[in-house]
């Protein structure tokens, strides 16, 4: 038998949400297996029926909860294998929000559509509980394959890997031929126990959402950075750049365009893709992803600052997230490579306050105080300065 086993997707940050959701519903079968291990078969029986979707009596909590009960172990195990598989890079992709609201949601979906058609069928079916994540799970590989169209699975025993569009779009086929054929014998009184309509679904549902969300795009837009990316430094740089002028707040196309600058031999330019990568995201509120390229440029072309007022903002937001010495590292750039700017006079009485009430380094808070009050007339910040140099050089 081939398992899968991951995408070719590297995930950088743990899936939390998607680990968590693979944990519950381990956690819901160990229960009721813990329950029918210690004699307690009659209750786990009506953990079953109560949780479980039944077509002729819908309760209104079954909907949330019986994709989270599974018949037996190689049920759950598939289900939550292919949701790591799928799930994992989504989450890097989306956020852990988006995910988590996206699931539950087709769980509910793909849940009521196969009670739905499981009515039609007759007593027996509409009687019959419905029962695990597998239309969830084909809802989240139909925006997977969206999202990653040009990704491939690798199966355990298969020395090379799968194409995901193919594996989605052969499963589909697949499902499809079983369900035909499942309607063609429904007339002999059996009942079909695999929720095949709910997959369907759950892969029609996925790719819908994924379009309305505009995951392609985003998709198509990475591949495109990736193919410039692999060009010779020069062709990349230029492509890059296109990239970034049709996509501004594209940090990881200015990254791209950057390093491709660096592999160049063009430090100049990678600090002015660095700095407008980081101008981009900081003026769209996404800060720790400025943050991140920040650190890069500092790290990648030394001595390289901001503009003043992007400066004075990511400071402000090392300040924020608690990062009082690098904060006082860029204060300390911006008045430096801006002095006489309104952006270098916020940036000193920033700095002195921090140095003095946050890093306790008092004697650097008091020659930074007296400088900026020495060298710009009165103004705005004056006052406040003045407090904090009295303060600083009277501690009691």
């Amino acid at each position: 038998m081939l398992i899968p086993y991951a995408s070719d997707r590297v995930v950088e940050r743990a899936p939390a949400c998607v680990a968590a959701l693979v944990l519950a519903h381990f956690a819901v079968y160990l229960v009721l297996g813990g329950a029918l291990a210690l004699g307690a078969a009659d209750r786990a029986v009506a953990w079953f029926a109560h949780l479980g979707l039944t077509p002729a009596s819908i309760r209104w909590y079954s909907p949330l909860t019986y994709f989270l009960l599974h018949e037996h172990v190689a049920h759950l195990a598939s289900n939550m294998l292919l949701l790591w598989v799928f799930g994992a890079p989504l989450e890097a992709a989306i956020g852990w929000r988006r995910l988590l609201a996206f699931y539950v949601a087709a769980a509910v979906a793909t849940g009521l559509a196969q009670a739905g058609l499981a009515a039609l069928q007759g007593d027996e079916a509409a009687m019959t509980p419905i029962v695990g994540a597998s239309g969830a799970v084909a809802a989240v590989a139909g925006v997977f394959v969206v999202r990653y169209y040009r990704s491939r699975i690798r199966f355990v025993g298969l020395p090379w890997s799968v194409p995901a569009l193919g594996l989605v779009g052969g499963a589909a086929v697949a499902e499809i031929a079983g369900a035909l054929w499942e309607l063609t014998r429904s007339d002999d009184g059996s009942v079909a126990l695999t929720a095949r309509w709910a997959h369907l679904g759950g892969f029609a549902l996925g790719m819908l959402w994924a379009q309305h969300q505009r995951l392609h795009r985003h998709g198509r837009d990475e591949y495109a950075v990736a193919d410039a990316a692999r060009s010779a430094p020069i062709a990349a740089a230029e492509r890059l750049a296109a990239e970034c002028a049709a996509r501004p707040g594209d940090g990881a196309a200015w990254a791209e365009l950057a390093r491709a600058w660096l592999a160049a031999g063009d430090a100049d330019h990678a600090a002015d893709a660095y700095r407008g990568g980081v101008a981009m995201l900081l003026r769209a509120g996404r800060k720790p992803e400025a943050l991140s390229l920040w650190a890069e440029m500092q790290s990648a072309v030394p001595g390289a600052v901001l503009l003043a007022e992007d400066q004075l903002t990511a400071a402000r937001a090392l300040e924020e997230s608690g990062d009082h010495t690098g904060s006082a590292a860029a204060y300390a750039a911006l008045i430096e490579h801006w002095p006489g700017l309104r952006e270098a006079d916020a940036a000193a009485v920033r700095l002195g306050e921090l140095l003095l009430r946050r890093l306790g380094r008092r004697e650097e808070a008091i020659e930074v105080l007296e400088r900026f009050i020495a060298d710009r007339p009165p103004g705005d910040g004056h006052a406040y300065a003045e407090r904090l140099l009295a303060e600083a050089r009277d501690p009691a």
